[in-house]
């Protein structure tokens, strides 16, 4: 019996071509939610329940809510703000599939003086421009790089070394 201690086994990593894949395919569902975030918050402009005394706009809860909360689980899953560019990507792509799809149907639209359909474009931009914004916070510190140094270095200067 030998008493040397044994070292722990080293977890195994795949292989680069399989993170590649893992990854493009998190991207692609992160966009594709947004997209459905999008096309559920716009068929819902319509949508008003009193609650307390106050009529709530769904489309607007729902483009804040889900923009700001897509965008950091993309950033934080994707570790940095990727992630979150590519959520409001796909909600930016949904809206426009909504608005100019084709059809003769008006789904964000509504009755002059109606704030909602205009609250609910411009509350789930801005949301989504705060979730890439904050989404920074998630970069891999390895990921990030020193900011350049413009000027010479005066290491490398002839009158730094010595030599003439």
């Amino acid at each position: 019996m030998s008493s040397e201690p044994v070292p722990p086994a080293e977890p195994a990593t795949p292989s680069p071509l399989l993170r590649e894949l893992v990854t493009a395919l998190t991207y692609s569902m992160v966009l594709v939610a947004g997209l459905l975030l999008a096309l559920l918050g716009a068929f819902h402009v319509a949508s008003r329940p009193a609650f307390l005394g106050v009529h709530w706009p769904v489309a607007v809860l729902v483009a804040v809510v889900g923009n700001l909360a897509l965008g950091l689980l993309g950033g934080w899953g994707l570790q940095g703000r990727g992630g979150a560019a590519v959520a409001f990507l796909g909600w930016i792509v949904g809206v426009g599939i909504v608005m100019f799809g084709g059809s003769d149907d008006v789904v964000i639209g509504g009755s002059p003086g109606d704030w909602v359909p205009l609250g609910f474009l411009v509350a789930g931009a801005v949301a989504g421009v705060v979730a890439v914004v904050l989404a920074m916070r998630f970069l891999d510190p390895g990921l990030r790089t020193p900011p350049p140094t413009y000027g010479a270095d005066p290491g490398s200067s002839l009158r730094a070394s010595g030599r003439r």
